[in-house]
């Protein structure tokens, strides 16, 4: 029985896009040791895995780091948090590979510490799982709002540049090697690469090898059907975006709407309202279920979203059309490419005003060709099926797992 290592990046839409695959490969004859936060374990159910958490006091340093409203909306900071994980992590996964000497490794593309313990351990074949767009250099057009933030934010935020500069310097003097540059965390050219998205949504989709493997979105299946009812506007932020500004917009933005406005908050504490002051045809909730999210995107005429890859993937895998409203840099080009492919539209948080919002909903709604485009990619997801379901198969075909 061979054993695989799964190296993964400890936040919810990594673990949970994950967990399709990790299933699929426990139902093989492999021992699957997996590393994760353990308030994640109930996630994989009673799959034959061997659930491993990280140290407890890493979690200690990624909650501290989480809670920083502002890591989120500033990509070099975002990076020196990145490298500050790695600094702590790449020592236990060394040991763990050393004691554990898997056959294989699945590493997720922002598991720095894993990328680089595959270079000291370079005869171990491993593959690579992405959860979100894959960045090409030569494709600056489609990222060069991300280049001029970088620019931007390494002239505002020196101190965390020379942490960046500082940390990777004793990782690399430590280990033998660092990397730290856009293409380099992601992307992995000439790798075994499983992908969470299909090829069309993918930019430039058609010029990536065969080597990467585009098998949809990892968290839903979506539904062969065509959306008929159109009856409600769903709003969800998640909990880092959220604040009580965009909310009082949303109010005075889609008051007037025929359509119902159901808003799940997240628990957030920033949706702390009177009631009195709600529209009439708003219906607020706290949390939504998996099936309750569901029927809803099933019946939205419209997602307003932050952009976070799950929301997109699963909005767009119902065919519903999204406005995505972002301040979180990793989440602008998954905006972009909505606004491109003609699926929804885009704008920055910083230009959030009721009328903005307003005329961006009305523009969605009255625009049948948003439904169209938005039905295109659903079928590209569905699509991807019959590759998720083979995934496995492929990769036992390249590496001889089982």
């Amino acid at each position: 029985m061979k054993k695989i290592m799964y190296i993964n990046f400890p936040q919810g839409s990594h673990i949970l896009t994950s967990v399709y695959l990790c299933k699929e490969l426990a139902k093989e004859n492999v021992n699957l040791i997996y590393y994760t936060d353990k308030k994640y374990f109930k996630a994989f159910g009673d799959a034959k895995i061997d659930l491993r958490p990280y140290p407890d006091a890493f979690f200690d340093l990624y909650k501290a780091r989480s809670d920083d409203q502002h890591l989120y909306h500033s990509i070099v900071r975002l990076w020196a948090v990145f490298f500050e994980f790695t600094e702590f992590l790449l020592p236990f996964i060394v040991e763990e590979i050393e004691r554990e000497k898997p056959d294989f490794i699945i590493c997720d593309h922002l598991a720095i510490w894993g990328k680089i313990a595959l270079k000291k351990f370079n005869t171990i074949p491993a593959a690579f799982f992405f959860t979100n767009l894959i960045f090409r250099a030569e494709e600056k057009m489609v990222w060069k709002d991300t280049f001029l933030e970088l620019l931007g934010a390494a002239t505002y935020n020196l101190k965390y540049v020379f942490k960046c500069f500082s940390l990777a310097g004793k990782i690399k003097k430590r280990f033998g090697y660092m990397m730290w540059k856009p293409e380099e965390i992601l992307d992995n050219k000439g790798d075994f690469c499983v992908v969470m998205q299909s090829r069309q949504f993918q930019p430039y989709g058609d010029k990536f090898a065969d080597n990467y493997r585009f098998i949809g979105p990892g968290q839903i299946t979506p539904p062969d059907y065509k959306k008929t009812e159109r009856d409600v506007i769903f709003v969800f932020r998640g909990t880092v975006e959220s604040d009580k500004k965009f909310w009082e917009v949303c109010f005075k933005a889609l008051k007037d709407v025929k359509q119902k406005v159901i808003i799940s908050y997240g628990g957030t504490k920033s949706f702390d309202f009177d009631p009195k002051i709600i529209p009439s045809n708003f219906q607020i909730v706290s949390n939504l279920n998996t099936e309750e999210y569901l029927a809803v995107l099933k019946r939205a005429a419209l997602f307003i979203s932050h952009g976070g890859v799950n929301s997109v993937s699963e909005s767009l895998a119902y065919g519903t059309p999204l406005v995505v409203i972002t301040n979180a840099f990793q989440n602008h080009p998954l905006g972009v490419r909505v606004k491109d492919l003609g699926c929804g539209e885009y704008f920055h948080r910083n230009k959030l005003t009721v009328n903005r919002l307003r005329d961006t909903v009305l523009k969605v709604l009255n625009d049948e060709t948003y439904y169209e485009n938005a039905e295109k990619v659903r079928q590209s997801y569905v699509d991807t099926m019959p590759l998720r379901a083979n995934i496995v198969k492929e990769l036992n075909k390249e590496f001889n797992l089982f």
